[in-house]
């Protein structure tokens, strides 16, 4: 009898699972898809996963010297390309054609930018002590925000805006339906300068780079640099962990880029290695990889970390958790390049 209830059991389960519409199977290193990268004059791209350099995609109108790319920003359908005049080049993600100027003309080159809104962006503007306010349907600057001290990363979580303030040792935090600051959080570690948010655990990420690593605080005693994560309803500090796998070595550590994965772990490439930090609960920074990185990137689309090589023409790409590699790719120069992946 009981056999006879097993089979039928059975044979039920089967046949739910035969009128079960079929789960597709979603693998995001099949296909075509491109790299985006800063290199020596311009915007180049890469086709993966042949790894086939195809061609300088973008260069400044104007000659702005080598290396013009210091920050390159994907939204929705758009790229934004931050260079060290006085302007943001908007491309289209697909055709990688210009589509806007957004003029900074009297405010200086932008350091970042976020976005807080279809409609609305900040960007962080050093020379002027403040944040400028964008909106994307005209692409100008409708007003700033002063915040009383050179700016350097920004970031938005919802209506929630945090922008480093690396002399203060300062963060300030603007709330995008008042467009005023609401908060100015001292920072426990020296020179905050990198800003990232992570939407799962609904926190900001700052890096600290320390003392003795930036022009400004050349000559100086150098100090450890660190990860601090804000908790964005509160805004208040959770963590400051040092970034460093060994803490005799944390002084002359150098943290030269911040990402941040989907599944709340923050990456930060130093001298000897990629340095990973869960934000949900901050502890330590643990060593993932051991090769000498400047420049990372997260792309959530296919769950990658992509990682440029210290001096040396070589980007590597691994999963989201940086546990294995997928792709070493030759690249035609040298140097901190941002990154960014593209359909193709």
């Amino acid at each position: 009898m009981s056999r006879l209830i097993s089979a039928l059991v059975l044979t039920s389960v089967l046949l739910l699972s035969s009128c079960s519409p079929e789960e597709p199977l979603i693998n995001s290193f099949n296909g075509k898809w491109r790299l985006l990268l800063s290199g020596p004059t311009g915007l180049y791209t890469i086709s993966m996963p042949d790894q086939t350099v195809l061609n300088q995609t973008w260069k400044p109108t104007t000659d702005l010297g080598a290396y013009p790319v210091q920050q390159l920003r994907q939204y929705r359908n758009d790229i934004y390309v931050l260079t060290k005049s006085e302007s943001i080049t908007v491309l289209n993600r697909e055709t990688l054609t210009a589509v806007a100027e957004i003029s900074l003309s009297g405010y200086g080159h932008a350091a970042d930018i976020a976005f807080a809104n279809a409609t609305t962006a900040y960007v962080s503007l050093p020379d002027s002590m403040a944040v400028g306010v964008i909106d994307l349907t005209v692409f100008q600057i409708v007003r700033t925000i002063s915040v009383g001290d050179s700016t350097a990363g920004i970031a938005a979580l919802g209506n929630q805006i945090c922008v480093a303030l690396p002399h203060q040792n300062k963060v300030a935090i603007i709330d995008s339906r008042t467009n005023t600051v609401e908060a100015r959080l001292d920072i426990p570690s020296d020179v905050p300068s990198l800003v990232e948010g992570d939407p799962l655990n609904n926190v900001f990420c700052v890096v600290s780079l320390g003392k003795g690593k930036t022009p400004a605080s050349q000559g100086e005693d150098p100090t450890v640099p660190s990860l601090s994560t804000i908790n964005v309803s509160t805004r208040t500090i959770t963590a400051t962990v040092a970034l460093t796998s060994r803490d005799s070595e944390g002084p002359l550590q150098i943290a030269s880029s911040l990402s941040v994965n989907s599944s709340g772990y923050c990456y930060v490439p130093v001298q000897n290695g990629l340095l990973q930090i869960q934000t949900r609960t901050p502890r330590r920074a643990a060593a993932v990889q051991f090769e000498s990185y400047t420049m990372c990137s997260y792309d959530a689309a296919r769950a990658l970390l992509m990682c440029t090589h210290h001096d040396e023409p070589r980007l590597t790409i691994f999963d989201e958790f940086a546990e294995k590699k997928l792709y070493d790719v030759a690249i035609p120069f040298t140097t901190n390049c941002r990154i960014i992946g593209l359909a193709p």
